[in-house]
């Protein structure tokens, strides 16, 4: 993008210039350029020593702890070698230590490189290498990503380095500091293929903390939040100026987790302030609660959409910050109001200068378009290391003022974003006028992944361009020339594994491509220049390219039946064959969807072949996922097929209440899938806690053979004998696809007259079978389960559902929590794209809110992941956890996945709580979570490094990719049935594994509620509860003899 009046120069009047050199950037303002930031905040120090200057979770600073642990930690950098002048790395998370080191490194004299703990290993590797830091603090868990640095590392929550604190003074004569004095270098997306430290001086900081606070309106009296990652520039706004104003500083514990989450910390803590917040995640905020104690908030780091600046602007201060790190932290801000587009910058900070020039460097007329170059007290001194690149964009500014230049303000910074002046001085920013995109608020230079993908192996030609889904997603697709020419097959699969590798090892996530399509060679435009516009998922040219040779756009017929031949070890199969009569299965049909073209893959779910059971069918499916033709694609293109799925029987009717004492004390209960892990420890809860005869619907031949399968699961799940209460065990042979659950009339009606209470437990559940597969029994047998529990009488109606039923939302919403009575509609579209038990699970509560709101009693549980019983340890051997367990422990290897929480809890648990809860009669008509604490809650990753570390067992962590390695081409592997589940590109280039990370945490405030005084708590995965699992699985542990 290029300004519209390239090669044009506009001949202004004397005064139009005047007005827009010297009016609009009529800026100039004293400010005390020899004090420091560290003098700025001494100076809070000695006003008000006893004010709290930092909180993170139970631990809180004042101002005069700050200045004497900051003081401690500078002594301690001198005596490890740090002099005035030189760099300190460091590479910690979210802590009061973090912010102490920081100001400790300025104390000293030095400048602070920040290193985002988030970045691969290469990225670190490379920056540390650059920046020549003779120092690094980071802490124990971050170090071993510096294995190979040759500096001095110093860690924070090291025994000696706490020794060697405790004995140094807590007063500190500062060394001199000069104006131009380095302050820190940041790092951000380079156009060498490498990543450019910007180096930023005490002046620069100085200007812009002594003029932005009270345009903030932050003083002594504020609550802020530190919320911005240290590796970015305006990571300062919300850090370093509250604490010049001497506010209460608010550290948010992990910036990946927004919306109710954040919005909750916001409230509870009562916070005024949002310093710095991108518009991104301001989105994530909900805006229909009150704004509690908040007052101002400032956006910045990318454009801030129009809705989400009018949602907000009449609620608080909203300010818009604008900024590249070149300019240090925000060079200029507005106020949002209605008299302004939304992407009004406004004008530039005291001591700063905005110039918009066209391409010969001459100042455009007030609305015509031209790149914006920023001058004044606030450009930064250049590139580190890089003179030529600080040549090129940090140059002699020509329309400098006699003050700028006796306060050497001599240059100006060329920022590449194109802007227009307002008739009132202040500015719109425009975008982008070479290849950096923002990205979820990153920025990214497009130049940078495409530099790296050009220095692979093989590569030809690369470029990178952004596609926009249609949810407005934006993701990066890189399209590639390799030496080999045309790729074909496993060939192909194999150099992209290969690139997205080599890719992971030297940039960040957000920087790898999310799709990559091999061509033989790039299209380019009548003027030669590549033609970008041809180069997305949905062109013709670009699917064909893709193609191996002999396999034309209309031939997917024949690929696929070439599969289906070397699979199924058949040589003749037509095209209206069924795969599951020619002798296929759920494993072998993994194989086929392995096999198929990546093209292919990128087309249909391994769940859509199981509703594709014929090449023709298979291949009109792929073949209208090519096209687009949305005529030839299956009813789940939509959201649609749920909400048709949603209705009862229409000779299904409610009438009547129901007694209380039915469900305190009943008689009579009826229970379905009484032979599965969670239903039959269920079964042997309610013989225990209550007097019931229990009805246990069963398919089987007989009464006798039903009974036969209640004692057999009893017996496999280690379920005491003397819980197998066989006189109240009354077997019910049935079927829940069936109508009246295929009993007969005479016992039906018997059954609708003595049942007090259903228990729902019964579910077709399969990981990676569709939703039509599991549609009839769940969601065609919960309507027969109301049948029965609506006629002749009301009972009451106790559904088990699963956390599950919120999909990934977690993913886009980038929520922390959910609450027990909070909606499913907002999950409504990310679950199109998971797995077909959550669906039906989705479509069964809602089937069940209907019931209810027709006068039903029911009450609905939603488990979290049902490990194991906390004692015997038994498990279902096939469920996806166990399995889980098994691969990592088979392959020595776990995945680094953040944050996906299984919600584990025991099975005794789950169903102690629901029987307790539901024989009250006031838990009618409420949801509940069976879920851990949230600060009990066990991710993948915790859970795994238990297993290393408690347990002795060889497990290293690997990144997903290189875990997926060990296993994905093992047909033999445990995990290989459910391949799809890891593999398929869902979203973003991400699998649905993937899309799960930073998934929710479940509040049950309901159940807590309803469990008080019963003695019942919600579980927890100890080491004893571990142990327990481990020998049920007949896994050894290192060390120890396996119990039989």
């Amino acid at each position: 993008m290029t300004p519209s009046n390239e090669g044009t120069s506009f001949m202004l009047t004397s005064a139009e210039r005047k007005k827009i050199l010297r009016d609009f950037n009529n800026t100039l303002r004293p400010f005390d350029k020899h004090l420091s930031l560290v003098h700025l905040i001494q100076e809070r120090v000695r006003m008000a020593p006893e004010s709290v200057a930092l909180v993170f979770q139970q631990e809180s600073l004042s101002y005069q702890q700050l200045d004497e642990k900051s003081n401690q930690w500078a002594y301690y950098l001198q005596q490890a070698g740090v002099a005035t002048g030189c760099l300190v790395a460091f590479c910690l998370p979210s802590s009061i230590e973090k912010i102490v080191c920081m100001l400790a490194i300025l104390k000293a004299g030095a400048a602070y490189v920040p290193l985002d703990t988030n970045l691969p290993k290469a990225r670190l590797e490379y920056m540390l290498k650059d920046a020549q830091a003779p120092v690094l603090i980071t802490s124990v868990r971050f170090e071993a990503n510096f294995a190979a640095y040759n500096g001095r590392t110093l860690l924070v929550d090291d025994d000696t380095t706490a020794a060697a604190l405790r004995s140094l003074p807590k007063d500190y004569t500062l060394p001199p500091v000069t104006p131009d004095s380095l302050m820190y270098v940041m790092y951000t997306s380079g156009t060498t293929g490498k990543p450019k430290g910007v180096m930023v001086e005490h002046e620069q900081v100085t200007n812009f903390m002594q003029c932005y606070g009270n345009y903030l309106q932050i003083d002594a009296t504020t609550r802020a939040l530190q919320y911005t990652s240290t590796g970015f520039d305006a990571s300062a706004a919300d850090l370093w100026l509250p604490l010049v104003a001497g506010a209460a500083l608010y550290l948010y514990p992990d910036n990946r987790i927004t919306g109710e989450a954040l919005w909750r910390f916001i409230k509870e803590h009562e916070i005024t302030a949002l310093p710095f917040i991108s518009p991104s995640v301001l989105a994530t905020l909900p805006v229909s609660e009150s704004c509690g104690k908040l007052q101002v908030i400032c956006v910045g780091g990318e454009a801030c959409p129009e809705p989400l600046m009018k949602k907000w602007k009449d609620r608080v201060r909203l300010v818009n910050g604008y900024g590249p790190t070149e300019a240090v932290i925000l060079v200029s801000s507005f106020v949002y109001d209605d008299a302004h587009p939304a992407a009004t910058i406004g004008r530039p900070n005291a001591n700063s200068s905005f110039y918009i020039l066209d391409a010969n460097m001459q100042v455009v007329p007030i609305g015509e378009t031209g790149e914006l170059y920023i001058g004044g007290a606030q450009v930064a001194r250049g590139y580190w290391g890089l003179p030529e690149l600080t040549r090129e964009k940090f140059i002699t500014n020509p329309f400098a003022t006699e003050e700028e230049i006796k306060n050497n303000w001599r240059r100006m910074y060329q920022s590449g974003d194109l802007a227009r002046y307002l008739p009132d001085g202040n500015v719109e920013f425009l975008g982008r006028n070479d290849t950096q995109v923002k990205i979820r608020g990153v920025r990214i230079e497009l130049s940078e992944v495409e530099n790296v993908l050009s220095g692979l192996p093989g590569i030809v030609q690369a470029v990178v361009i952004v596609q926009e889904d249609k949810y407005d997603e934006r993701t990066l697709l890189a399209c590639v020339v390799h030496r080999e020419g045309k790729l074909r097959g496993e060939r192909l699969q194999q150099v992209t594994q290969e690139v997205r590798k080599a890719l992971q090892l030297e940039l960040p996530a957000q920087m790898i491509p999310s799709a990559f399509l091999f061509l033989e060679k790039l299209p380019v435009n009548t003027h030669g220049k590549i033609d970008k516009q041809a180069l997305n998922l949905g062109s013709r040219e670009v699917i064909e390219a893709i193609f191996p040779d002999g396999v034309g756009f209309h031939e997917c017929e024949q690929v696929i039946k070439a599969i289906w031949s070397e699979v199924l070890q058949q040589k003749e199969i037509s095209v209206t064959d069924n795969f599951f009569e020619l002798g296929g299965h759920s494993i072998l049909i993994t194989q086929v969807y392995k096999r198929l073209p990546a093209i292919f893959r990128a087309k249909v779910t391994l769940p859509e072949l199981f509703d594709h059971v014929t090449v023709e069918a298979l291949a009109a499916k792929i073949r209208a996922g090519l096209t687009g033709d949305e005529k030839l694609m299956d009813g789940e293109a939509d959201d649609n097929y749920l909400l048709k799925d949603i209705y009862l029987s229409p000779d299904i009717e409610i009438e009547g209440t129901i007694d209380p004492e039915s469900v305190s004390n009943p008689k009579n209960i009826f229970l379905t899938g009484a032979t599965g892990f969670v239903g039959c420890h269920l079964l042997a809860e309610l013989l225990t806690s209550t007097a019931a005869d229990i009805y246990c619907l069963v398919r089987a031949a007989d009464e006798k053979a039903a009974l036969e399968r209640i004692r057999g699961v009893f017996k496999a799940n280690r379920i005491p004998d003397e819980q197998f209460a066989e006189s109240r065990i009354k077997p019910v042979t049935g079927d829940l696809t069936q109508y009246q659950l295929g009993i007969a009339d005479e016992q039906f009606d018997m059954l609708c007259d003595i049942i007090d209470v259903i228990y729902h437990s019964g579910s077709s559940v399969s990981y990676i079978e569709p939703y039509n597969y599991m549609k009839g029994s769940n969601i065609g047998g919960l309507n027969e389960i109301i049948r029965l529990a609506s006629a002749r009488k009301l009972k009451c109606l106790a559904l088990l559902s699963t956390v599950g039923v919120f999909a990934w939302e977690s993913y886009d919403t980038q929520q922390y929590f959910k609450a027990e009575d909070d909606s499913l509609m907002q999950g409504l579209k990310y679950l199109r794209k998971d797995m077909g038990y959550a669906k039906t699970k989705w479509v069964m509560e809602q089937i069940l809110a209907l019931a209810a709101s027709k006068g039903l009693p029911t009450v609905l549980f939603r488990l979290g992941f049902v490990m194991c019983h906390s004692e015997t340890g038994a498990n279902g051997l096939d469920q996806l956890w166990s399995m889980l367990v098994r691969n990592c422990i088979a392959n020595k290897a776990y995945p680094l996945v953040v944050g996906i929480k299984e919600e584990l809890v025991t099975v005794d648990y789950v169903c102690k709580a629901m029987v307790h809860i539901t024989k009250q009669p006031n838990a009618i008509g409420r949801k509940f979570h069976l879920t851990p604490r949230v600060e009990e809650d066990v991710d993948w990753i915790e859970f795994f490094t238990r297993l290393k570390e408690n347990f002795g067992f060889d497990l290293e962590a690997l990144r997903y990719r290189d875990w997926m390695e060990l296993w994905e081409n093992n047909e033999e592997d445990i995990f290989y049935p459910y391949l799809s589940l890891f593999t398929d590109e869902i979203q973003g280039g991400r699998s649905l594994v993937e899309v799960y990370q930073n998934s929710y945490h479940f509040h049950c405030d309901n159940t807590l509620a309803f469990l008080k005084g019963s003695g019942i708590t919600p579980s927890k995965i100890t080491d004893e509860v571990i142990t327990a699992y481990l020998h049920f699985l007949g896994i050894p542990v290192p060390g120890k003899a396996v119990k039989p």
